[in-house]
């Protein structure tokens, strides 16, 4: 092969599918050092002090949701840290979020590029991307423009679906072949510390309250009361209190 032709062919003598793979997580990671090495595309700089995350006071029933609103990366990494709380209980740096959010693609690798895609900033076409591939690979449909609050778990990621006017508040449990819809205007507003169960469906603009716990199966038509569990066709309060225990390692903050 002639050597003007040679370092343009180079990748297709010597590359593998597992070499081109690694690539593009590589280049992946020179973006997210770019980004995240310098200052944030918003103008803000990394320093000490700490960042402000501004909310969304939602009411919900007798309680109010503080959802956060990313303004910048920095928050979009908050979140993230969050969510990676959830399931590892630990407040872990980026490169190692980054890096679980490869070795668990369908789970907490779809909350990754879901949070970086709540701002739009300068890289948000090219998350948006990643996450379209998700979607499509997982079965996933969870929208950026859906309001969540802090450490959303995502047990099992296959076959989930939430509307988009859908309101999640902080520490969530969501779980595998869950429906969250509507067919009019707006969909269910779920509180704090709440567990859906799998196989669950949300029906309409329903109210579900703080630490309410949803059984596997469950099609959910009226508002469900602060610190119960309800189950069945349609589904019932069956028992006075949640269940705690199944919403582990609860992310804390303060507004």
């Amino acid at each position: 092969m002639p050597a003007h032709k040679r370092r343009y062919d180079l990748s297709l003598e010597t590359g593998s599918p597992n070499t081109q793979v690694q690539g593009k997580k590589s280049s992946t990671l020179l973006i997210f050092l770019w980004v995240f090495g310098f200052p944030f595309s918003d103008g803000s700089v990394r320093t000490q002090n700490r960042y402000t995350m501004k909310y969304l006071k939602i009411e919900n029933g007798e309680s109010t949701i503080s959802i956060p609103v990313a303004e910048s990366y920095h928050d979009c990494i908050t979140l993230i840290r969050s969510d990676n709380y959830r399931l590892t209980g630990k407040k872990e740096s980026i490169f190692k979020m980054w890096v679980r959010a490869h070795r668990s693609p369908g789970t907490f690798g779809y909350t990754f590029w879901l949070r970086l895609c709540s701002y739009k900033g300068i890289l948000y076409p090219f998350f948006r991307f990643k996450l379209q591939l998700s979607s499509r690979k997982w079965g996933i449909q969870l929208y950026p423009s859906t309001r969540i609050g802090y450490g959303l778990y995502i047990g099992h990621g296959i076959g989930l679906v939430v509307n988009p006017t859908t309101v999640i508040g902080n520490n969530v449990n969501l779980s595998q072949f869950t429906t969250i819809g509507s067919n009019k205007s707006h969909a269910a507003t779920i509180g704090n510390n709440v567990y859906v169960g799998p196989s669950v469906c949300i029906v309409e603009d329903v109210h579900i309250g703080d630490n309410a716990t949803i059984g596997a199966g469950a099609v959910v038509t009226r508002d469900v009361p602060p610190d119960t569990t309800a189950a069945g066709v349609p589904a019932k309060v069956i028992r006075n209190s949640g269940h705690p225990e199944y919403v582990g390692r609860r992310w804390t903050w303060e507004e």
